[in-house]
């Protein structure tokens, strides 16, 4: 499975906080990027909070009590094996600094044609965002 054919299906899906009763009905900005181990046929990183939350403030709780998405994202992808490196390739998870309606945030997104692609409510946006942490799997 490669990065574009994950991206092409993830468009598909709809934009629900925790993603939705199930956990796998759509997804959110950090379930987007959980979603790409897992068709690369790793570990779910999103297991144990998928399903659990169904607002943004109740993901940002979850995020918070990480110590931050650097550290929320960094967590969950250590426990599946996943490592940080310095330099980005296709198919990374990263955590950028995107401007959101609410203003600059550090969001989760994963490198795809030497760019960060990202999904907001609207479906998924690319750019060449700055970027704190890059992990690997």
């Amino acid at each position: 499975m490669n990065i574009q054919d994950y991206l092409s299906y993830a468009e598909t899906l709809p934009w629900k906080w925790g993603g939705g009763i199930t956990g796998w009905e759509g997804h959110d900005c950090t379930l987007f990027c959980g979603g790409w181990p897992v068709f690369r046929g790793q570990p779910d990183p999103g297991e144990g909070i998928r399903g659990t939350y169904s607002t943004e403030r109740e993901a940002l709780m979850i995020v918070r009590r990480a110590g931050g998405m650097e550290a929320f994202i960094g967590e969950r992808l250590s426990r599946i094996g996943w490592k940080r490196v310095e330099e980005p390739q296709d198919g990374d998870i990263g955590v950028v600094h995107a401007l959101t309606f609410d203003g600059p945030a550090w969001l989760p997104a994963i490198r795809a044609g030497g760019l960060w692609v990202g999904r907001n409510p609207w479906g998924q946006s690319a750019a060449d965002y700055p970027c704190r942490a890059i992990f690997r799997g």
